[in-house]
C-alpha cells in the first residue's frame, strides 16, 4: 500500500487549486445562465411587440450595400435595427473619417455586434441599445434600414419630421408606401431570393 504526505507548501497549492477552478466553473455558468436570460427575454420582447426578429444580412450583399451607399468624411450614418453590425462595419472599413451608428434593441444581439466590432478594430462604429422609433436621429446624414414592411412604414412619420433636408435614406427589399425612391439598385448573386434583392434610395 503506497502512502503519499503532502508538505504544505504543496498541500496549499493544491487546495488553491481548486478553490480556483471551483470559482471559474462558477462565473462561467452564471455567465451563461444571464446569457440565456438576457435571449430569453428578448425573444420575449419581440413576440409581445410583435416586432420583427434579427436576421442576419446575406454576406453576398454586403459589397454592393457598401458600394451603393456614397459617404463622405464628416459624416454621421445610422443603422437603425442594426443587428450584429455587418452592415456598419462593411462601411467603416470603406470609410474610416464618417461615424456609424446602430440602434439595436435586443441585448444579445447588441453584445454579438460590439464583440464583431472589437475584432475589426474599428474606433467610428458605435452601438445603443434602444428603440428605433423613440431615438433621436436628427444628427443623420445617412439612415439604413433592413426591417420589415410594417416597420418601414411606421417609422416612416418619425424619418420626415426629425431628418434635415437632403437625408438620404436606404431601405433594402421594403419600400416605403407613398414615397418615391430617387433610385433602386437590384443587388445580384443572393442565394436566398427571399432577401436581399433590392436597395431602395431616398431623399428627405
Amino acid at each position: 500500500m503506497l502512502v503519499f504526505s503532502l508538505t504544505p507548501e504543496y498541500y496549499a497549492a493544491y487546495v488553491l487549486y481548486n478553490h480556483t477552478m471551483l470559482v471559474f466553473t462558477n462565473v462561467f455558468f452564471i455567465l451563461l445562465l444571464l446569457g440565456l436570460c438576457a435571449w430569453m427575454l428578448d425573444q420575449f420582447q419581440t413576440l409581445v411587440t410583435m416586432e420583427a426578429p434579427w436576421v442576419k444580412t446575406p454576406n453576398e450583399v454586403l459589397d454592393q450595400i457598401a458600394e451603393k451607399i456614397t459617404i463622405k468624411p464628416g459624416d454621421i450614418v445610422y443603422d437603425l435595427g442594426c443587428g450584429d453590425a455587418q452592415v456598419l462595419i462593411q462601411l467603416a472599413k470603406k470609410n474610416p473619417n464618417a461615424t456609424f451608428i446602430g440602434v439595436e434593441k435586443l441585448n444579445y444581439v447588441c453584445a454579438l455586434a460590439w464583440l464583431k466590432i472589437k475584432k475589426a478594430g474599428l474606433h467610428n462604429v458605435i452601438i445603443k441599445k434602444g428603440d428605433l422609433y423613440k431615438l433621436s436621429i436628427k444628427d443623420a446624414t445617412h439612415i439604413y434600414l433592413w426591417i420589415y414592411p410594417q416597420m418601414v412604414n411606421k417609422i416612416l412619420p418619425k424619418l420626415e419630421r426629425e431628418l434635415t433636408q437632403g437625408v438620404t435614406v436606404y431601405s433594402m427589399d421594403f419600400p416605403f408606401h407613398g414615397k418615391d425612391p430617387v433610385a433602386v439598385y437590384d443587388l445580384s448573386g443572393v442565394k436566398n431570393k427571399s432577401y436581399a434583392r433590392k436597395l431602395f434610395e431616398y431623399r428627405f
